[in-house]
């Protein structure tokens, strides 16, 4: 992977073995609104719907679960990063 001026690596376990994988962002939007589970920090909702919206195998339904969430947060008034 060659790295951008938006880089990551990351650092993740498969069974016993370490693995190093990462990525490259074209613009720093995609770190907007991050979100932290179980102490790793992750895309924010907004971004992983269109991330999954974008996706041919199958995103296009995996990202109206995740448009469904997100409707239920903003008609309820809550932000998960509050």
């Amino acid at each position: 992977m060659k790295a951008g001026p938006y880089s990551v690596k990351l650092w993740f376990r498969v069974g016993e073995e370490l693995v190093a994988g990462g990525f490259s962002a074209r613009d720093a939007g995609v770190f907007y609104g991050v979100n932290e589970v179980g102490g790793v920090k992750v895309v924010s909702t907004v971004q992983l719907y269109v991330d999954l919206f974008n996706h041919p195998a199958r995103g296009e339904e995996a990202s109206e679960m995740v448009l469904k969430a997100l409707e239920k947060q903003w008609i309820s008034g809550k932000d998960r990063r509050d």
